[in-house]
């Protein structure tokens, strides 16, 4: 018989579990289907992670860590599930998680977060990012995002009938991420009484922009303009930040916290994205709804992976 791959090459292949066929496919649209199903696209990032194993290709789509887990989380894992946390969790998160994470983003957000009604622990970021878009936005809304940006959002508000409508972060010629600029005339124009959220990411991915305090202020300054308009800040990558710049989070300006959604990834943070451990911060008012959504579709977060996440 065959000699065994190498263990190098086994633990490549898991990166991405490909369906080799799913590239050569057409865009499947069932009868049946709804009518808002209908608006909604295959997510490309699966598509370029398809591409890229079966053509052996360096992956700039999807944004899962190409380096291992540590060895410490592994291991409490493997010790959650001996120690039998194995049943369902509050919808909200395992109290152990929340009050880690309460514990961790108090300093940091510079107020007391309440463990029990200001985090949401969900199925990954996507899950949150949904979850906040179902639980907030109607038909005939609009949702801003700064572009380039991650589909989850758009997705989401073709199948709640909302209009996406995209602000580019601009730059003349970019030595560094930071020439990346966005421009808050632009982003003023794009905003009116029928926007909903304006889905901001930092640190930025694809270009690596790390938003400034400053710069985050002046982003607050135009949102607040809009009394019912929501900030649903993307920051999973707010582990990764090099050259002596630090992550800024939107919710620490002035009047922000009350209007703003912050969400992060377990699985970005100890690369797990398999694992689809998220969370969210946020007021109350915020923070319900979209667990009610989570609550609705997966109900809760896998509990061994939630206590070996805390």
């Amino acid at each position: 018989g065959a000699a065994p791959a190498p263990a190098a090459a086994r633990a490549a292949s898991t990166l991405f579990d490909a369906d080799p066929t799913l590239a050569a496919r057409s865009n499947v649209q069932s009868p049946l289907a709804s009518v808002r199903m209908g608006r909604t696209e295959p997510s490309v990032f699966a598509e370029f992670s398809e591409l890229s194993e079966k053509h052996n290709a360096v992956n700039l789509g999807q944004g899962f860590p190409d380096y291992p887990m540590p060895e410490f989380v592994k291991e409490a894992a493997i010790e959650a599930i001996r120690e039998d946390y194995n049943q369902y969790s509050r919808p909200a998160g395992h109290a152990r998680l929340v009050q880690t994470l309460a514990a961790r983003y108090t300093p940091r957000f510079g107020r007391d977060i309440n463990p029990y009604t200001e985090i949401g622990v969900v199925g990954g970021a996507t899950n949150a990012i949904f979850s906040a878009l179902v639980a907030l936005v109607d038909p005939d809304d609009e949702v801003v995002c700064v572009e380039p940006y991650f589909d989850a959002p758009k997705i989401a508000a073709d199948l709640m009938g909302a209009t996406t409508i995209g602000v580019p972060l601009r730059a003349d010629w970019a030595e560094t991420a930071s020439d990346w600029i966005l421009d808050l005339d632009e982003l003023d124009a794009a905003l009116n009484e029928r926007t909903k959220l304006l889905v901001l990411n930092t640190p930025h991915n694809p270009t690596g922009k790390v938003f400034s305090k400053a710069e985050l202020e002046g982003i607050a300054k135009v949102v607040q303009k809009y009394p019912k308009l929501v900030v649903l800040s993307d920051e999973v990558y707010e582990g990764m930040v090099f050259d002596g710049l630090e992550h800024q989070h939107i919710a620490t300006c002035d009047g922000m916290f009350e209007r703003t959604i912050s969400v992060f990834s377990v699985g970005k943070t100890f690369s797990a994205t398999g694992w689809r451990v998220g969370y969210a911060v946020g007021p109350e008012e915020l923070i319900a709804p979209l667990v009610r959504v989570h609550q609705a579709s997966n109900f809760a977060t896998p509990t061994p992976l939630q206590i070996a996440s805390a």
